[in-house]
């Protein structure tokens, strides 16, 4: 997937409001304030700790990008949503 089609969602999205697993994603987009209690990449890292978002507001327009091949793999919003940008085909 080229560059382009990523920013484009070209592989698909999903709007996430509730625990998703077994789906993988390469950046996500806050869609309302929220509070996540779960962020895994697929590499099985827990994200939080690694980027310092445990128990933060993650305000709306913020984007969390995955980088050097990794996928989200576990995403689950305590509070507010985030939409998934799909990596390959996983959606």
């Amino acid at each position: 997937m080229t560059d382009i089609q990523k920013i484009l969602g070209g592989n698909g999205c999903l709007f996430i409001d509730a625990a998703v697993t077994g789906k993988t994603f390469y950046a996500l987009v806050v869609n309302e304030d929220c509070v996540l209690s779960v962020l895994t990449s697929k590499g099985n890292q827990n994200l939080l700790t690694q980027y310092g978002l445990t128990g933060k507001t993650l305000k709306q327009g913020m984007i969390i990008p995955m980088f050097n091949g990794d996928a989200i793999a576990a995403v689950t919003p305590a509070s507010g949503s985030v939409i998934g940008y799909g990596y390959n085909d996983s959606l």
